[in-house]
């Protein structure tokens, strides 16, 4: 259609082409005075394309519904609809709220833009504030088309129910509308959520299928076929996602995958070549100092991060910088660093009134704290300054934060509570995995954890292994703890994050296993690894006392 304007009047041109034979098989032309004419103009074309398309006349009065009685008749807002839907397809939530919010102020019925950012405001994990606009957009549910109105009613069950619900749902929707491309996204999308992966990658690869540059779906793909460990076909849909957006996320998605495959040479010369065309872009430098991290070149890797917090550095570069600092110290054993650099993120988030992720950050420093010195007190006195805000947060990833916390101090019914109101049954599982580990439940916790590991994130995959390898290193199991403690260390977490703390420790660990087992040569070679890795170290770290005196009893003993 193409839409002209002459002062007050309207014209629509209407044609249907045949693209095979390169023929029109319809046209029509419509014409009316002001905007407020164009939605009577749409039906009028409606009616008239269906009619010359030899579709069944009375069926056609009888099915048509206005357009405006189930979008909106104000075009302005419409207007603002329509942005909105064009920045979710880029993943831009915040700015396609405001345009929903402003369609919304045009026009208080507009059902559909209720639903819109009611989905817009759940993307960014905002459940209480979604469910006051998904309930509104039900109350409106007859000014909405019928195909979106199981989407609306899907999304309002999410937010109840859970995504497991939801999915039922939506796989009704399927069976009257088979090739509908947000539908398949939502299935393949929370499948992936709720930990079915190979359900994700099904629905996933047929949305694609239908739609190539469809960036959520490239997005969820690229993220299942990781945690799959299917890191070829990650890095081939990584790099479609990236010539599309070319955003932040699909530079550390390709960066990723080139880490998982072990293309550290060519993944490094891939993130400088970018760097050299977009010199503006301070998070490249993240990545450069990844690949330098898993090349064990520590001091280029902290020369990329320190380039980062300059004091001409904005605000948000220096973030950036500080909060992989605070990763990239832990890795080292630097935890005193490691602490002062999630200060400053804390207070960078306080300072954009940022009450979740400022809450979510302490909470990371008291872990480290934990994780470091093995003192739960002093981590839970850091931990505690979130609580007066805990009713204000709704970052779920401050309250997985919270429940690991709780299974560290003993704590095992709040951590439940906590796990069962989300709708992750994996991460259900995970939490009574980690319990069994915490109460030396070694063989309890081995029955869940196949099953966690299947549908976990490669992250929390790092935290079990090390975890329940500990446990069976304190039960003697040592053949079993040296084949998690491998396996562990080839899953990679390239933002550093939970391999900082767990991988150097799972090389101590080892050498302990080594030892404990009689082989003195491999504990010999782990103990040296471990504590060249922490040769800067803070000094009164546990595991940096007792490794250098277990390395040093046992080149006495040779």
């Amino acid at each position: 259609a193409t839409i002209r304007k002459f002062g007050k009047l309207y014209t629509i041109d209407f044609k249907v082409l045949n693209v095979d034979k390169n023929e029109y098989l319809f046209t029509s032309k419509e014409q009316g005075e002001g905007q407020e004419s164009i939605p009577a103009m749409i039906d009028n074309l409606s009616e008239n394309i269906r009619i010359g398309l030899k579709e069944n006349v009375s069926e056609i009065k009888t099915s048509t519904t206005n357009v405006a009685e189930i979008t909106s008749p104000n075009l302005e807002a419409y207007q603002h609809y329509f942005k909105g839907e064009e920045l979710i397809d880029k993943l831009d939530f915040k700015q396609a709220q405001v345009e929903f919010k402003m369609a919304i102020e045009l026009d208080s019925t507009f059902g559909l833009a209720y639903y819109r950012l009611a989905y817009a405001v759940d993307w960014e994990m905002n459940p209480q504030h979604s469910a006051q606009y998904i309930l509104k957009a039900i109350s409106l549910i007859n000014r909405i088309p019928e195909k979106e109105r199981y989407l609306t009613r899907a999304l309002a069950i999410n937010l109840q129910e859970g995504r497991s619900a939801a999915i039922k749902s939506l796989i009704e929707m399927e069976k009257t509308y088979p090739n509908d491309k947000e539908m398949l996204y939502n299935i393949g999308d929370w499948s992936y959520h709720v930990g079915d992966l190979h359900k994700a990658k099904q629905y996933l690869e047929k949305v694609l299928s239908m739609d190539p540059i469809f960036v959520r779906a490239l997005q969820h793909l690229t993220w299942t076929y990781r945690d799959l460990g299917l890191y070829e076909k990650m890095y081939q849909v990584a790099k479609q996602y990236n010539s599309i957006s070319d955003s932040k996320e699909s530079f550390e998605l390709i960066t990723d995958a080139y880490i998982e495959l072990g293309n550290f040479k060519e993944g490094l010369q891939f993130i400088k070549r970018t760097r050299e065309l977009h010199p503006e872009r301070d998070y490249l430098a993240r990545l450069v100092a990844n690949f330098y991290v898993f090349q064990e070149r520590y001091v280029e890797a902290e020369k990329e991060l320190k380039s980062l917090i300059g004091e001409d550095k904005p605000q948000s570069s220096r973030k950036i910088g500080y909060l992989n600092l605070a990763n990239f110290y832990c890795y080292l054993g630097k935890y005193r660093e490691s602490v002062k650099a999630f200060d400053y993120v804390i207070d960078y988030y306080w300072q954009q009134k940022d009450t979740s992720l400022a809450a979510y950050m302490q909470i990371g420093k008291g872990i480290i704290i934990y994780t470091g010195w093995d003192d739960i007190k002093a981590a839970e006195i850091e931990i505690r300054k979130t609580f007066p805000y805990k009713e204000s947060i709704d970052y779920i990833y401050y309250w997985t934060g919270l429940t690991v916390f709780y299974i560290y101090n003993g704590k095992f019914d709040s951590a439940i509570n906590l796990a069962k109101s989300t709708s992750m049954k994996w991460w259900e599982s995970a939490v009574l995995s980690l319990i069994h580990i915490q109460k030396k439940e070694c063989t309890e916790s081995e029955v869940l954890m196949d099953s966690v590991l299947q549908s976990c994130p490669g992250f929390l995959k790092i935290e079990l292994l090390y975890n329940l390898a500990k446990c069976q290193f304190e039960q003697k199991e040592y053949s079993k703890s040296a084949q998690l403690l491998i396996q562990m260390q080839f899953i990679n977490d390239t933002g550093l994050g939970l391999r900082a703390m767990f991988y150097p420790k799972s090389i101590y660990l080892l050498a302990k296993v080594y030892e404990q087992m009689g082989e003195r040569s491999l504990a010999l070679k782990n103990y040296t690894k471990f504590l060249k890795m922490w040769k800067n170290a803070d000094e009164d770290l546990p595991d940096l006392i007792d490794a250098k005196k277990r390395l040093a009893n046992l080149k006495k003993g040779s």
